[in-house]
């Protein structure tokens, strides 16, 4: 769109400043979202990083299948199982999806995810870098889960007819473990995000699957043979 000064002549200095302004802004937010996959100095900046990067693989998750589904919308098959509707959205755009190795990195990631997320407070670091181990008061029992339905959660309990109590715990985590899940969550984080690219470029060549190699298909994290996929080993018939 070009703007019209008084006398007529036509202006595009608006729209330049206002391109200028957006594109900064998009830069920063990719700056703030590539900082969010880098370790932290401190043992509860990495903490925080961690329990960050498994919402924004959660939100991956939703909008891939949110835009594969397009406008015509129905739930997931397993709403609350973040590596089915992950598979179901791979499925749908026709992409040939790590489902196995993907859930696993699932299941270690939420596992520690679960244990941090009833943090309540950190009593201590200790050790040196890498090497880091951080104590901290976890809500409930170990290994019990918090709430039933129409139940009291389950740290809350009676001493006594009289005495109620709340029950926590003591846990250890250490750098290493912690560093390990932020990088395991960047790396499912990349693999939704390929999914989004790996439709583009099959409505670019065409809907038929051959044996053709894919070049530049670095960007497809779980492949990790020494040569190109093939088209038929990305892509479903």
């Amino acid at each position: 769109m070009v703007s019209q000064t008084d006398d007529g002549a036509g202006s595009a200095q608006p729209d330049a400043q206002k391109f200028d302004e957006a594109f900064v802004a998009l830069e920063r937010t990719r700056e703030f979202m590539r900082e969010a996959w880098r370790p932290f100095d401190s043992m509860e900046g990495l903490v925080l990083k961690v329990l960050g990067g498994w919402t924004m693989v959660i939100s991956e998750v939703e909008f891939a299948y949110f835009s594969a589904v397009g406008t015509n919308w129905t739930s997931p098959k397993n709403p609350n199982k973040i590596a089915a509707t992950a598979r179901q959205a791979a499925e749908l755009q026709g992409v040939i999806w790590p489902h196995d190795e993907w859930s696993e990195a699932v299941a270690k990631c939420s596992t520690v995810r679960h244990r941090l997320a009833h943090l309540m407070y950190v009593e201590e670091v200790t050790d040196e870098p890498p090497s880091r181990v951080m104590t901290f008061a976890r809500l409930g029992r170990p290994g019990a889960t918090r709430a039933k339905p129409g139940q009291p959660a389950s740290e809350l309990s009676w001493r006594t007819e009289d005495i109620p109590q709340q029950t926590w715990h003591t846990d250890r985590i250490t750098e290493i473990e912690l560093a390990d899940t932020l990088a395991t969550e960047h790396w499912l984080y990349r693999c939704v995000l390929a999914l989004g690219r790996l439709h583009s470029i099959r409505e670019l060549v065409g809907g038929t699957v051959h044996d053709k190699p894919m070049k530049g298909a670095a960007f497809v994290p779980w492949w990790q043979e020494n040569r190109p996929p093939r088209m038929s080993e990305i892509w479903s018939k």
